[in-house]
């Protein structure tokens, strides 16, 4: 017979999780992506590392929104909706969180001097199954001009 421990025991495992390098629109690399909780395939929430002095963005998603904090180091998120452009601060000396609906382009600076940490939750998962189209990049420029189609 086995008892309650050797059961609970056999619940517990391992598994891996995706770390994904990433780069700015020069092809430089400006940090890496961490999945941190899956549900099956799909990626409910991950680990955005910016290094310092760098950027990413800017990109919007069709049908996801982001919920975002920062939890090491200082960024700068400029978001822009319909050509007008808004600018936010998160730090994890003031640790807030911010809600960006779907269809926001977002751009994320890190202005510190140590790697930037920020967890970002997505609404729905990010499913690489229907992922395609999902998001768009922009320039800033496109963003100003409003000359994204989606």
């Amino acid at each position: 017979m086995i008892d309650y421990n050797e059961k609970m025991y056999r619940l517990i495992h391992i598994e891996s999780a995706k770390k994904i390098p990433t780069k700015n629109s020069q092809s430089e690399q400006n940090g890496y992506i961490l999945e941190l909780f899956k549900n099956s395939q799909k990626t409910i929430a991950y680990l955005s590392m910016i290094k310092p002095g760098f950027f990413k963005g800017f990109h919007l998603h069709i049908i996801r929104t982001c919920e975002l904090i920062c939890i090491k180091g200082k960024v700068r998120l400029t978001l822009y909706f319909h050509g007008e452009k808004k600018v936010y601060k998160l730090s994890e000396n003031n640790p807030s969180r911010i809600f960006i609906p779907n269809k926001v382009a977002i751009g994320i600076l890190n202005y510190g001097k140590d790697d930037a940490w920020i967890v970002n939750y997505t609404n729905p998962p990010y499913d690489p199954a229907t992922h395609k189209g999902e998001q768009l990049e922009f320039t800033e420029e496109e963003c100003l001009n409003e000359s994204f189609k989606f």
